[in-house]
């Protein structure tokens, strides 16, 4: 596509994230990454909630909140990302922060947020902790 002169829209890079998640190839994400970083896809949400999963999924967190520290309008669906990520690594007290971060952020959680949340603390032991900081 971009040998032929055609750039990549939004759904594009999403369709090549989500390709590389499910390939778990952190050489591709970071390709994927650095395109975007290079065009002027710019951080909008949409790309960067699925450069999120993307590199969750290959198995690099700290890849994973580099683009969402530079997300400039983060919404629900990127901090949920987020929150998600750290869960499936095992991250819970990131997890917790995080989703406190969000509320005084003023951004609002939805349901899949808390299932995020409670996700990440199961995965940790901290279940209790977890209801608390949904609840407060």
């Amino acid at each position: 596509m971009i040998s032929k002169s055609i750039q990549p829209d939004a759904v594009t890079i999403q369709s090549s994230a989500l390709a590389s998640a499910q390939l778990g190839s952190l050489d591709q994400a970071r390709w994927v990454d650095n395109y975007v970083k290079n065009s002027k896809l710019g951080g909008g949400v949409i790309v960067s909630t699925a450069l999120i999963d993307m590199y969750v999924k290959c198995g690099s967190v700290e890849l994973a909140c580099d683009v969402f520290n530079r997300t400039v309008d983060k919404d629900v669906v990127v901090w949920t990302a987020m929150i998600m990520g750290y869960g499936l690594h095992g991250w819970g007290r990131e997890a917790i922060n995080l989703f406190n971060e969000m509320k005084d952020a003023e951004v609002h959680p939805n349901d899949v947020t808390f299932l995020a949340l409670i996700t990440a603390c199961s995965h940790c032991g901290l279940v209790e902790e977890g209801w608390k900081s949904s609840s407060a």
